[in-house]
């Protein structure tokens, strides 16, 4: 019996890999000082936050899941050259997604920290961070 599945993900499973990208992310420094000190909160938030993420990703490219006992551990996604832009309506899904239950401050604070401005066309550091 195989102890690890390794396939892709069925759309109806990207929240419950957004959940786990948000259980990894919750205690990184970045994310205690954007969301505050609250663990539950930054966990939920940061659900939210890569709930569009994934739902871009499977959408323009392929997202997998590492699986044990029907549990996904582990995720790895690519979207192929040309389809990695973020257009203005992606980022707005996702700006949505942090300004909804947070801080006014949590959407600066993550857009300073991922570098990506509302702008159509910027290239500069970081632009590729939510490719």
């Amino acid at each position: 019996m195989k102890e690890l599945d390794i396939r892709e993900l069925k759309a109806d499973e990207l929240e419950e890999g957004a959940h786990l990208l948000s259980r990894g992310m919750r205690d990184n420094p970045n994310n205690v000082q954007a969301f505050g000190p609250d663990p539950e909160h930054r966990k939920h938030a940061l659900a939210r936050m890569f709930e569009p993420v994934l739902r871009r990703a499977h959408a323009k490219g392929i997202v997998f899941g590492a699986f044990r006992k029907g549990e996904v551990i582990g995720l790895y996604s690519m979207i192929p050259p040309g389809k990695c832009q973020v257009k203005l309506g992606d980022k707005l899904r996702i700006v949505h997604a942090i300004f909804f239950g947070n801080s006014p401050t949590a959407p600066l604070r993550v857009l300073n920290w991922y570098a990506v401005p509302l702008t159509l066309g910027y290239r500069g550091e970081g632009s590729g961070a939510l490719c």
